[in-house]
């Protein structure tokens, strides 16, 4: 019984130390259509990222011109929402009023009442604590490069392009906070985004070259390779260690048979 008490606390020590001697963190920015795409905080690759931030593995951030995205496309959502719901009643009470004669539906036919502005708050409310619960960090887009930004549109240049530009003014904006920030901070970060035109902006401290599952793919090597070279350092003396307190726990034993 002490023997696997024994390696246990071992391998527990050997752990801990690993948490404390990882290399620099990778630090990662979400654009709004991640978000979206993920079902804003349901999403199973979304919440495995979170997992992973969580374990000190990376940092995750957005920019306050996201966060107010995100409360506006709740928002959009909610009320898109509204109209299938009342679609999906009335069929339910037309085509599908059969449904009704059965004990497996009589609670599904109570319909709640549609409140938009609850369920808008509702879900704000649920995102606040996503993020915070996540440790994702908001910076304040006052950093960006104003200057930058005009020039990207008037010279056409991504995420500008022909058409309505104007539209892509946030977008511009919300890349310009990023750059600034890792310029600052003399970072190398990355940020994912399923905007095509975000991701053929070109820069060298931000990385869009990954999509939610490309990144957590490159994460999960990464990491891997990490514990991996981690053990086969640690283990000569994982063994030496080993060995000294079997040899102290079997010294006490055979003295304690003894006497």
């Amino acid at each position: 019984m002490w023997l696997d008490s024994f390696f246990y606390n071992i391998l527990n020590q050997e752990t801990q130390t690993f948490k404390m001697d990882l290399p620099e963190k990778r630090i990662i920015f979400i654009d709004t259509n991640v978000f979206e795409s993920q079902n804003f905080f349901k999403g199973k690759n979304l919440n495995t990222l979170c997992k992973y931030a969580l374990n000190n593995s990376l940092e995750l951030k957005i920019t306050d011109i996201i966060h107010k995205e995100l409360i506006q496309r709740i928002s959009s959502n909610v009320n898109k929402s509204r109209k299938i719901y009342k679609e999906l009643i009335k069929q339910l009470n037309g085509d599908g009023k059969i449904l009704k004669n059965s004990n497996q539906f009589q609670e599904f036919y109570k319909f709640p009442e549609f409140n938009p502005s609850l369920i808008k708050s509702e879900l704000a409310e649920k995102l606040e604590s996503f993020i915070s619960q996540n440790n994702i960090e908001i910076i304040e887009s006052d950093i960006a490069d104003i200057t930058n930004v005009f020039e990207k549109y008037f010279d056409t240049k991504p995420p500008f392009k022909e058409g309505n530009k104007k539209h892509e003014f946030p977008d511009a904006f919300i890349f310009s906070t990023i750059e600034n920030w890792a310029i600052n901070e003399n970072k190398h970060v990355y940020l994912i985004s399923g905007d095509n035109d975000m991701r053929n902006i070109e820069s060298q401290l931000v990385n869009t070259n990954f999509n939610l599952t490309q990144i957590l793919e490159k994460l999960t090597k990464e990491i891997d390779k990490k514990h991996t070279d981690y053990i086969e350092s640690r283990f000569p003396n994982y063994i030496e260690n080993i060995e000294k307190r079997l040899l102290k726990n079997y010294l006490t034993e055979l003295e304690e048979s003894v006497s």
